[in-house]
């Protein structure tokens, strides 16, 4: 249906009825810009949801928009067959609209696993690396006290060790050289 057949209809209804954009909109229950819009053929392609209501609000039809030359018996007619072609062609759409939208969502939803799983094994792998950074630091700080433990271990010993020498090698003068008395009684 081209938009000057709509228009030039609309307005030969709208004139017949005797109703002006802002009646007709309001009958219609919608904005008088799409009205006038409508009315002056400015709308490419509107859709039937727009269409049909403004029809309806000045007592017209669409078979009679469409077929002005026909009589109500033929129109009745093509009009039963048009609207059972309206309605599998929009019944078609609705179903490849469902099945693209649920593809869509089918999509969207690998992607989104997909996302979560590389997500997940990121941090699982950033995970591992501060563990095992975690490891080598307290094996280093492990073997620094290891290492600082043998230290202190060496110089006790060689402490204990020249104290016991010395110990002895007094014991020994004054065992040697009691005259000088390192050890009193």
């Amino acid at each position: 249906m081209s938009t000057e057949t709509l228009a030039n209809y609309l307005n030969e209804k709208r004139l017949q009825a005797g109703l002006t954009y802002e009646a007709l909109a309001t009958m219609s229950n919608r904005p008088e810009s799409t009205v006038k819009n409508l009315c002056m053929g400015k709308t490419e392609d509107p859709r039937l949801e727009t269409i049909i209501p403004v029809v309806k609000a000045v007592g017209g039809s669409f078979d009679e928009m469409l077929f002005p030359e026909k009589t109500k018996d033929e129109i009745k007619e093509t009009s039963l067959l048009a609207l059972k072609d309206i309605y599998e062609f929009q019944l078609s759409k609705a179903k490849e609209t469902n099945e693209e939208h649920v593809h869509n969502i089918r999509t969207h939803y690998e992607q989104h696993h997909e996302d979560l799983k590389e997500n997940y094994e990121k941090i699982i792998d950033m995970q591992n690396k501060t563990i095992a950074k975690i490891e080598e630091t307290h094996q280093a700080q492990v073997e620094k006290l290891e290492a600082q433990n043998k230290a202190k271990t060496k110089i006790i010993w060689a402490l204990a060790s020249v104290f016991f020498a010395l110990f002895f090698g007094l014991i020994a003068l004054e065992v040697m050289h009691p005259e000088h008395g390192w050890i009193r009684f």
